[in-house]
């Protein structure tokens, strides 16, 4: 399953932009609507594509909508998962997390790939983003 994620991540990068870099879009909404429930972006939706990539050799940028920390779902802190128990002793995806590069700080060619992780907070905050849209 894994190969079959970076496979396709490859595929559909466009070979004109920067060779061996990802970047990955997080949320920075982090409550479900009007309700005070937490919410942010689903861990394993991060960590699993993630870890392909890096394992692959492909350095990894991080984004969010307004920069600074990303929220994480605190209902997917499942740490039993392989990729989401690897991720709580990396200091260099953890630092990426809690300081994430603002979307309008992001320039797409110079990226070969894009990678929307999802979580419940993208429903606020990727929909209808102009910023967002501008990334392919």
């Amino acid at each position: 399953m894994k190969f079959l994620l970076l496979f396709m991540t490859l595929v559909f990068a466009a070979p004109s932009f920067a060779a061996d870099k990802v970047l990955f879009v997080l949320t920075s909404h982090n409550k479900m609507g009007s309700l005070d429930m937490k919410t942010g972006f689903w861990l394993g939706e991060l960590t699993h594509p993630y870890y392909v990539l890096a394992d692959a050799g492909f350095e990894v940028d991080v984004a969010s909508i307004e920069g600074g920390m990303a929220p994480i779902d605190p209902e997917s802190l499942d740490f039993s998962d392989e990729d989401n128990s690897r991720f709580i002793n990396d200091k260099k995806l953890m630092a990426s997390i809690i300081n994430t590069i603002a979307i309008e700080d992001v320039n797409s060619e110079d990226y070969q790939a894009v990678v929307y992780a999802g979580g419940h907070g993208t429903m606020w905050d990727f929909s209808n983003n102009e910023l967002i849209n501008k990334l392919y």
